[in-house]
């Protein structure tokens, strides 16, 4: 969340992890890398050792696509 304004990731993140005050690293990465994450891919036929991650923060988000702070130039 750039200017705190917008605050569409926050609202996808399952775990909380974006807030007004920043981005919780750790705990994105609990939940992208933890053990209930290889659990999950194990459950899908994965190997376990690995995931997938998250990123549910990144999309259906206005910035998805474009950088939402990136002027717009009009030619």
């Amino acid at each position: 969340m750039s200017k705190g304004i917008c605050g569409a990731c926050m609202k996808r993140c399952p775990v909380n992890a974006i807030t007004k005050d920043g981005h919780d690293k750790a705990k994105c990465r609990m939940k992208a890398y933890g053990d209930a994450a290889k659990e999950l891919a194990t459950s899908y036929g994965g190997d376990g050792k690995q995931t997938a991650g998250c990123a549910l923060c990144q999309t259906n988000v206005p910035c998805e696509f474009r950088n939402p702070n990136k002027a717009v130039v009009r030619v």
